[in-house]
């Protein structure tokens, strides 16, 4: 290279240098600016604020404050908080295997974990926590307990309860176990030929326990398809949304991307292992509570064409997080990436994003599966055969909302030891949950009375014509001979929750699901459509391949 060159040639290196290290100097400066800043109006608040401060309040609001305009998974994770996420990615803990909540105020038994401590010694749902030995905590919030839950292996506490229709404190001794949460809540055939198993989360342990519910499904049936089932699931570890793909998808193909902000670090995972078996046809049912680690297999499933997604469109979490130890073992879990599924799209939602400036971009880029078909990004997972959710009607969801049904059913069970085989909801049970609604400290109004008593009101207040409220009263009356009944009016809606919500306090998980699969809407359209040509249709079997991974 002759000499002319190379002297231009240098300086755009030695300025290209120059600038990087300028860029890099600047963005430290402002960093220790920052911290010196920050440093000097911590200590002054701490020392001369007019009321006394707690520190650690104060450094937590700070982080707050910091950690709120950024989206909502980077998070500071305290010592307590910290254990918590332990137990979501382990999927094990020490506790009684209680699950608690509050409702008017007080610490109620929410849920119990089948064949663990409370539910061998009687505890049941809606019951009221008193005390924990000699502490009263009806009160509490429900993170409170956690606390005098955990401990040694094998130790026992004594728990207190209210119970709806006992006048006596119930007391219990719990034995404290090791619980273990299950990633696999449920798994059996849907009929002759089709399996269906329910995951519910991605830890540690959620590839054994669903090869485990596959062997048994195959081992003992003549299978022929098989139903996944990620609603509700909001997802977990990566590498576990990585290794339960790699049982049903092709030796060597791309399951998910991972970039960051720093370009060198990011890393492609592939199938790295042999599948257990990647021709059985296979559907994967998703909604919109479907996030994070389940979007990344139900997106591998749906790039690689290797079965179909039936459903809702997912959550849109195309997030990853980091979690780094901090001082006092204390962590900060960083959103330190974005994934891209085997075609390249991205599909987190944008309206979902930090409120900070992002480098994410839309792009009009077209996406293909493997096989050719067309997929979109920047929008959660979009199935390729839509179920549209049935929503409840307006009065429905109020008593939703307010407890009813739960606070109903704790009242109308506590005599009652077992359900009958025959069990059903009829029009006594339907009638005195009408009568439990209209209780003063109940109170809830039917939606007909109460648009017809606001426009009363309206009338009285704006000095209307008198012949209109006799018009009122006229339907009032109308509505009283024929023995308006909102929850007769919605009694299929409403049978349908009591049902449930009365099974689930004598019936194990495993029964529910299975109960309720029989009307899936979900379930029916996945089976509909793997019993038929639709499937081949749908993955495009027969066509041209696209140019998506292969």
């Amino acid at each position: 290279m002759k000499r002319k060159y190379i002297i231009p040639y240098m300086l755009v290196i030695i300025t290209g240098a120059l600038l990087l290290t300028s860029s890099n100097d600047e963005f430290y400066f402002k960093v220790n600016k920052s911290f010196e800043i920050f440093g000097a109006v911590f200590r002054n608040i701490s020392s001369y604020y007019v009321d006394d401060i707690d520190p650690e309040d104060l450094m937590h609001d700070g982080i707050d404050g910091m950690l709120s305009n950024l989206d909502p998974y980077t998070v500071f994770i305290d010592e307590e908080d910290g254990e918590n996420f332990e137990i979501l990615t382990d999927g094990t803990y020490v506790g009684v295997g209680i699950t608690v909540g509050v409702r008017d105020s007080m610490l109620t038994i929410i849920d119990t974990y089948d064949n663990y401590s409370a539910q061998k010694s009687g505890i049941r749902i809606g019951d009221r926590i008193l005390k924990v030995d000699s502490v009263n905590v009806l009160y509490s919030q429900s993170d409170a307990l956690r606390k005098y839950t955990k401990g040694k292996i094998g130790t026992t506490l004594d728990m207190w309860l209210l119970r709806d229709g006992s006048k006596d404190t119930i007391h219990v001794a719990l034995k404290r176990e090791e619980i273990r949460i299950k990633n696999v809540s449920y798994s059996g055939m849907l009929n002759d030929s089709i399996g269906y198993i329910k995951l519910d989360r991605f830890s540690r342990s959620s590839k054994d326990e669903m090869v485990d519910a596959y062997n048994e499904l195959n081992n003992n049936n003549h299978l022929k398809g098989l139903v996944l089932d990620l609603r509700d699931n909001p997802g977990g570890l990566l590498e576990s949304a990585v290794s339960i793909s790699e049982i049903f998808v092709p030796y060597g193909r791309k399951i998910v991307t991972i970039r960051g902000r720093n370009k060198t670090e990011e890393r492609t995972y592939y199938s790295d292992t042999p599948p257990i078996d990647s021709t059985l046809p296979l559907a994967v049912l998703i909604n919109s509570k479907s996030a994070s680690a389940s979007e990344i297999l139900a997106g591998a499933i749906q790039d690689l064409d290797r079965g179909i997604v039936v459903g809702e469109r997912s959550f849109g979490k195309g997030l990853v997080q980091s979690v780094f130890d901090m001082p006092y073992n204390t962590s900060l879990k960083i959103t330190t990436a974005r994934y891209y599924t085997p075609s390249g799209r991205c599909i987190q939602r944008f309206e979902f994003h930090n409120k900070l400036k992002s480098n994410i971009i839309h792009t009009d880029t077209t996406f293909y599966t493997k096989n050719g078909r067309k997929v979109l990004e920047s929008s959660g997972i979009m199935p390729d055969s839509v179920v549209k959710p049935k929503y409840f009607s307006d009065y429905v969801d109020e008593l939703i909302d307010k407890d009813a049904f739960f606070k109903f059913v704790s009242i109308y069970t506590s005599d009652i030891d077992k359900l009958s085989l025959d069990f059903k909801i009829d029009k006594t049970i339907l009638l005195k949950f009408s009568n439990y609604l209209k209780e003063p400290d109940v109170n809830i109004q039917d939606p007909v009375n109460l648009k017809i008593n606001e426009l009363e009101k309206t009338i009285k207040d704006e000095n209307m014509q008198v012949d209109l409220l006799k018009k009122v009263n006229d339907i009032k009356k109308v509505l009283e001979k024929d023995k308006y009944n909102p929850v007769l009016v919605h009694s299929k809606e409403i049978s349908k929750i009591l049902f449930y919500e009365i099974e689930r306090r004598f019936n194990s998980e495993e029964k529910l699901i299975s109960t309720n699969l029989k009307d899936d809407e979900y379930v029916k359209t996945a089976l509909s459509l793997m019993n038929t040509k639709e499937y081949n249709k749908i993955l495009a079997l027969t066509g041209k391949t696209g140019n998506g991974e292969n």
